[in-house]
């Protein structure tokens, strides 16, 4: 599953203020360059073994954020975000699955608009 989304964002600070929202999002920043950034959310462990439904398990759904940035004239730039589910191989993948992607990601990605946005 992946999810693909643009928006036009603030450059004063864009920076701190994504990685400050993908740690309040519970995400975790493995890369970044001074082009993009690319972060993890979730656990394969924890989906695995408490699935997305005990708890709030929809905090646990393995994703993985790449982010790109591309600087604009003025004090914008352009966020070009790629959500891709990172939950591994399963024999069988419950129609559940989909939806718990769908709304994780919807999440992420409203988080970084708020903190980006002009």
């Amino acid at each position: 599953m992946e999810r693909h989304e643009a928006w036009a964002a603030s450059s004063a600070n864009m920076r701190e203020a994504i990685e400050q929202a993908v740690r309040s999002l519970g995400g975790q920043v493995r890369e970044v360059a001074p082009d993009s950034l690319v972060a993890e959310f979730g656990s394969k462990i924890g989906f695995r073994l408490l699935g997305g439904y005990i708890g709030n398990g929809r905090r646990r759904f393995p994703m993985r954020l790449t982010l790109l940035i591309q600087p604009r004239t003025g004090d914008a730039s352009r966020l070009t975000a790629t959500v891709v589910s990172n939950e591994g191989w399963y024999l069988v993948r419950l129609p559940a699955t989909s939806r718990l992607f769908r709304d994780r990601s919807d999440e992420i990605l409203r988080g970084l608009r708020a903190a980006t946005e002009p």
